[in-house]
């Protein structure tokens, strides 16, 4: 799988503009970074629909989002059950560890999408980790 910064992600539409329906193909997760620090800062992590060519399209797909390598957590927890709108949706990410994070996107009939992220130190002092 192609890490988060091989595959721009989908562009933001101006207030009002909608993406065109077409027939959906695949599936793409992007990142707003590459790299997710370990010390529970948040990314933003944006589902998008895809036609055969791999154009973004306006399409409402429901799907769900899984943790399948490394660790990490969605304010739902290790799953996100997502219902695109305007062909997207997105939510936010966070990991307390280094290493590599592996995300999937999955929709009935759909191909799916992948992402890795990777942890890295936090700059500065170790995080706290929990009480001792």
């Amino acid at each position: 799988a192609a890490p988060a910064s091989a595959t721009p992600p989908t562009p933001a539409l101006p207030a009002g503009q909608k993406l065109p329906d077409g027939v959906p193909a695949r599936l793409r997760l992007t990142a707003d970074t590459a790299t997710l620090p370990d010390d529970g800062t948040e990314i933003r992590v944006t589902v998008a629909v895809l036609d055969a060519a791999d154009k973004p399209i306006g399409n409402s797909v429901k799907g769900k989002v899984t943790i399948t390598a490394g660790k990490g957590l969605f304010p739902t927890g290790q799953t996100f059950d997502f219902a695109t709108r305007n062909g997207q949706d997105s939510i936010e990410f966070r990991s307390y560890d280094r290493g590599r994070v592996t995300l999937t996107a999955s929709s009935e009939g759909l191909a799916p999408g992948m992402l890795e992220i990777t942890g890295v130190a936090t700059p500065g002092p170790e995080p706290k980790r929990g009480m001792k």
